[in-house]
């Protein structure tokens, strides 16, 4: 066969493939449908047994910026039509997307915050070149954390397995340590020194000595509304640079710790970063009365925690 004309065709045919992908646009994939269209976790409960009082809300967004998110589709697409050019080139099947995704790396994250708790449910979708046949690899996250004056339990919802500080109740009967929302330095470490100097609270202090740098995130004054909730934009870490995050602390109690940053013991309604996720929220309620059960997802059947047992 002439190697010229199989490099032509293998090139055009390539290029018809991208031309007809791109003119779909971003459909978004499965993974991410899955993923964006999923209720809340507290809305798959049953609305018999205990309920509590919980501040939540659903945040959705991308890993990175947006900019970062358009180089990283572009490349994709190349990667895409150089693959499918060269297995042409070889006589070879391919099985280019017929659906793109809108995020390389997508996110969603439902957090419930009471009292003395709170629970974040974290999924994410990646989406890479598989150079076998041209398709592409679509992969998913999903875990959750319950924080509180107990310690963390850590849970992954696809493998159904938990470790760390997954009690029976949990955490319930956690401590809820007020702490205000604007700390100055010397402020945070003395609230780490008392929590730190109670059995019941030292693993919480650990834990926050770990997230929190010297130098805390302070409020800037500006305010935004989001779906209808006022919150006060904070600089985040290394300051306006590195992005904000617009914390809300309305409803009637202010959230003991915040499962991101104890710190801040705000409401995250939107975050926006230079260098790490950018996400807002999407559906959001304060003093919401939802199932209890929302924080003890390990404790469903199936589920393995650490020690071995079967919950």
């Amino acid at each position: 066969m002439n190697t010229a004309f199989t490099s032509l065709t293998a090139r055009a045919l390539a290029a018809a493939v991208l031309a007809a992908l791109t003119a779909q646009g971003h459909a978004s994939t499965l993974v991410e449908d899955k993923i964006f269209s999923a209720p809340m976790p507290h809305t798959l409960l049953e609305q018999s047994g205990p309920t509590v009082k919980v501040h939540r809300v659903r945040l959705q967004g991308l890993m990175g910026s947006e900019a970062d998110n358009a180089t990283a589709l572009a490349k994709l697409h190349q990667d895409v039509q150089q693959c499918v050019a060269e297995r042409a080139r070889q006589g070879m099947p391919t099985k280019p997307p017929q659906r793109w995704p809108d995020f390389i790396l997508s996110a969603r994250r439902d957090s419930y915050f009471a009292r003395n708790r709170a629970i974040v449910y974290s999924h994410g979708s990646a989406h890479l070149l598989n150079t076998l046949d041209c398709s592409l690899i679509e992969s998913d996250v999903a875990t959750a954390a319950l924080v509180s004056s107990k310690g963390t339990c850590n849970i992954d919802l696809i493998h159904k397995t938990a470790s760390g500080a997954c009690d029976a109740g949990a955490h319930a009967d956690a401590i809820a340590v007020a702490m205000h929302h604007r700390p100055s330095e010397t402020e945070t470490n003395q609230a780490l020194q008392k929590l730190a100097a109670d059995p019941k609270t030292a693993a919480m202090a650990a834990a926050m000595r770990r997230m929190v740098p010297p130098e805390a995130t302070h409020g800037t004054g500006q305010h935004k509304t989001i779906l209808g909730i006022d919150c006060e934009v904070w600089n985040q870490m290394g300051g306006p640079d590195t992005g904000t995050v617009c914390l809300a602390h309305g409803g009637s109690f202010q959230p003991a710790i915040s499962a991101r940053n104890p710190v801040e013991a705000g409401i995250e309604l939107e975050f926006l970063s230079k260098r790490g996720a950018n996400m807002k929220a999407i559906d959001a309620q304060l003093d919401a009365d939802v199932n209890s059960a929302v924080f003890a997802p390990y404790l469903a059947d199936g589920y393995v925690v650490q020690d071995g047992k079967r919950k």
